[in-house]
């Protein structure tokens, strides 16, 4: 199922993507992600900034689950997330075109 409550093709499967960009776009590429049919987790940037580790640790973790990531962004700790996604064999997308969508059944 997709969060409008329509299951997806079959062969076909929902992503958790994490989406690094700015705060000006984020609701575009949000609304675009989920109208596909994927799941999305934004970065907060407040959060990593914290000196204290068991403030980002949960966001870390979280991102972790996600099967990918989207960055449109030129902000270097953006940028270094992504690239620890490369490194962990996971996609890092830079591009809203490059994600695969997931056909959805009417």
């Amino acid at each position: 199922m997709n969060d409008l409550g329509l299951p997806a093709a079959p062969g076909e499967t929902e992503m958790k993507i994490l989406l690094l960009v700015s705060r000006d776009v984020s609701a575009y590429y949000s609304a675009a992600l989920m109208q596909r049919g994927h799941q999305i987790i934004t970065h907060d940037r407040g959060v990593s900034r914290s000196e204290n580790p068991a403030d980002w640790m949960p966001a870390i973790n979280q991102y972790m689950e996600c099967d990918g990531c989207l960055l449109v962004s030129d902000d270097p700790q953006m940028r270094g997330i992504a690239a620890w996604f490369g490194n962990s064999g996971k996609p890092v997308w830079h591009h809203l075109a490059d994600i695969p969508g997931v056909k959805i059944r009417y």
